[in-house]
């Protein structure tokens, strides 16, 4: 939009054979996947998930009679497994995956992709993982940008042992995957990832604040395990690896704050 191109968001998937819910040229909102479109009905059922009727909609999964059993409601309907709102002109806006739903010990659901998407735009933060399912509160584990504050440390003369840097050079461009300990202790460093929660936590309900924080000195990477091939974050393993790190954020120790 800033450019001057109109951008159509729409939403569809394989199982849909189309986009059953599309804004219009004449009527588009940022943000939002548009209302039911192509023939096709939407609706949200009580757990918020969508859920699409159409005749586009496919007759099920090859040889998986289990699977099928359970991705249709009694009256036909697709069950997406992705959370929606809607806005009271009929707009839906995707939330996030119906399994990345974390649900605290409150009772209280926080959509983990809500939180993670008001990082996008922090210079000084590059990974974020949401923790909280059956905990009293969220908390998060923090990858920062070490790229940007190695420079950053360099036009302000702050030292720390460049021998803990690990690189990667799988992109083409040296990034670095891996610091010491010193280097997430500084205390610009600090600042500025305190000052980045501060901000997002400013635009969160009270149940969604983040209440506790660890700086991670290693990156989530597809070799650990914590990512799959098209970067989507493995939730198991990255509670596994860091089981440590998470359970001192539960248990009244902070690191790093």
């Amino acid at each position: 939009y800033a450019l001057g191109f109109p951008v159509i968001e729409g939403y569809g998937s394989t199982e849909s054979t189309n986009a059953c819910l599309l804004n219009q040229l004449t009527a588009c909102k940022p943000g939002y996947v548009g209302p039911a479109a192509n023939g096709s009905t939407a609706r949200i059922a009580p757990d918020g998930e969508l859920e699409i009727g159409s005749a586009g909609i496919f007759i099920g999964y090859l040889n998986k009679p289990e699977e099928n059993a359970v991705c249709f409601t009694e009256d036909g309907y697709f069950k997406t497994g992705d959370m929606v709102e809607q806005d009271q002109q009929g707009y839906y806006k995707i939330v996030d995956r119906k399994k990345s739903i974390i649900c605290l010990a409150t009772g209280k659901n926080i959509a983990p992709a809500k939180i993670e998407n008001l990082f996008s735009t922090s210079a000084a933060i590059e990974q974020i993982f949401v923790i909280g399912d059956e905990r009293n509160y969220i908390s998060i584990l923090v990858v920062p940008d070490y790229n940007f504050f190695i420079d950053l440390f360099e036009k302000n003369s702050i030292d720390y042992d460049r021998e803990k840097l690990i690189f990667s050079h799988a992109a083409g461009a040296p990034i670095c995957v891996e610091v010491g300990e010193d280097f997430i202790a500084v205390p610009l460093l600090q600042e500025m990832i305190a000052a980045d929660i501060e901000k997002v936590n400013a635009r969160l309900e009270e149940f969604e604040v983040i209440r506790r924080y660890t700086i991670l000195t290693n990156k989530f990477t597809e070799e650990r395990g914590e990512f799959t091939p098209t970067q989507k974050t493995k939730k198991k393993a990255i509670l596994s690896n860091y089981v440590d790190a998470i359970d001192s954020m539960y248990a009244g120790k902070v690191k790093h704050r």
